[in-house]
């Protein structure tokens, strides 16, 4: 008989005790990486191990089942056989989500409404938002523009179940028309001037020329000469003021203050003490955006536009200075309050009550305005009235506001006291109520009246 003898072999398991999932960032997969270190390895052996596996799900989350499909490798491995670890879950992360929105090119308040475009790198569709819907309103991705100013557009994307919200991207848009600057100075007496206000911020390297050429209605004459301001590469700040000079010497102007730059201006660019305009505009000549104006005689309304008469380009109605009611005046500054609500600070920049007019040049104020988001409160203090007599003395009113503004008087029954000012003449027997007021200002709202009784 013949005896043989058979040898069985098994392989050594090996095990993972410290068997990890690595997180991960969503890429629509449910690959999974695992981490640890082979237990049972005999020593001198070379063997390594494949840590992978499969999420039960490729959406972002925490603690989602994985289960491991890990290998073993290296020379020995043959020798070996891997426990897949158990019970393993792990982490899939948001994928980042990253907004490309690009700077919007400026625009005319006339413009038509237009589109946005911005991208996210999700592919999800990006949302916009503006800053001021007063001035341009967004719907979708669509802009429709109301009128002159700045505002902000936000670009958006709130992400999803697999995608971070995006860091918001915002551009500004700057929309150049009627009030976007206003006038608060002209000499028309050599040295010729010109002062304005910027009223919203303005874009950087914005060409806006100044012209004297009248407007016959519907174009601009071509007789007379212009001058271009151009604002720096920052732009000009809402609020600033500059004032520019043609020398009486020479055709050349320069900045007297604010800042920008000023180029040569044109050979006919000289104003005329008996009367002129000044038209700001952005664009050409043959097709300006009008931005303000100002004009040292009466506008026209009929007949044929000269060097000393105009018509006013119907664009700039309400943003057009008349220093003067009748005749024509060399100079003129503004004298209102340079502080206040936008809007109303506009309103008092337009009323020639509140310009001063000279024959003899002025000096022009280079200080900038203050813009406010509303208007302050004021309180009137009007302490109770003494008893007074018939045939007693014309007196003086006191009261005060804390807004520093003057107070007006008025009374209920002039048979019994007329005031003036602030002097109250007592002209009958019986009472009247003193009522103290102050309408306010583009700083100030108006006060609550205060009444007081005067008894004879």
């Amino acid at each position: 008989l013949e005896f043989r003898r058979v040898l069985f072999r098994s392989a050594k398991a090996l095990t993972l005790p410290d068997a990890a999932v690595t997180a991960k960032t969503y890429d629509g997969t449910t690959a999974a990486t695992i981490t640890g270190t082979l237990t049972g390895v005999i020593s001198g052996d070379t063997v390594t191990f494949s840590g992978t596996g499969t999420f039960a799900s490729a959406t972002p989350g925490s603690g989602i089942a994985v289960t491991s499909t890990s290998t073993l490798g290296g020379a020995n491995a043959g020798n070996y056989s891997l426990t897949q670890p158990t019970g393993l879950t792990g982490t899939i992360n948001k994928a980042a989500n990253t907004i490309t929105f690009g700077s919007l090119a400026n625009k005319n308040a006339t413009d038509a409404s237009f589109n946005l475009s911005a991208t996210a790198s999700s592919g999800l569709t990006v949302s916009f938002a503006s800053s001021d819907s007063s001035v341009a309103s967004v719907s979708g991705n669509t802009v429709t523009i109301l009128k002159a100013g700045k505002v902000t557009i936000t670009a958006s994307q709130a992400g999803n179940d697999n995608y971070a919200a995006a860091t918001p991207v915002q551009q500004s848009l700057f929309i150049l028309g009627s009030g976007s600057i206003l006038f608060t100075g002209i000499n028309t007496t050599n040295p010729d001037q010109i002062a304005f206000v910027a009223m919203q911020d303005l874009p950087g390297s914005l060409a806006i020329t100044f012209t004297d050429n009248a407007w016959s209605g519907s174009a601009l004459a071509s007789n007379e000469g212009n001058l271009v301001y151009t604002t720096a590469s920052g732009g000009l700040a809402a609020g600033s003021k500059v004032v520019i000079e043609r020398s009486a010497s020479g055709n050349t102007a320069t900045i007297v203050s604010g800042s920008g730059s000023v180029g040569t201006p044109g050979s006919s660019f000289s104003l005329n003490a008996s009367g002129d305009n000044v038209f700001a505009y952005t664009g050409t000549s043959a097709s300006p955006n009008f931005l303000a104006g100002i004009l040292t005689g009466v506008a026209i309304n009929s007949g044929t536009a000269t060097s000393t008469t105009t018509y006013i380009p119907s664009a700039i109605s309400g943003a057009t200075v008349q220093v003067v009611s009748t005749g024509t005046i060399a100079n003129s500054q503004y004298s209102g309050t340079t502080t206040g609500v936008p809007s109303l600070l506009a309103s008092a920049l337009v009323d020639r009550a509140n310009w001063n007019n000279s024959s003899t040049v002025l000096t022009l104020s280079t200080t900038g305005f203050t813009f406010i988001g509303s208007q302050v409160s004021q309180t009137i203090t009007f302490a109770a009235l003494d008893g007074k007599t018939y045939g007693d003395a014309a007196f003086a009113l006191s009261a005060t506001s804390d807004s520093g503004l003057t107070v007006s008087y008025s009374s209920s029954d002039t048979n019994v006291a007329t005031v003036s000012g602030s002097t109250v003449t007592i002209v009958g027997a019986g009472s009247a109520n003193i009522t103290a007021s102050q309408a306010g200002n583009p700083q100030y709202s108006a006060a609550t009246s205060v009444t007081q009784i005067l008894d004879r």
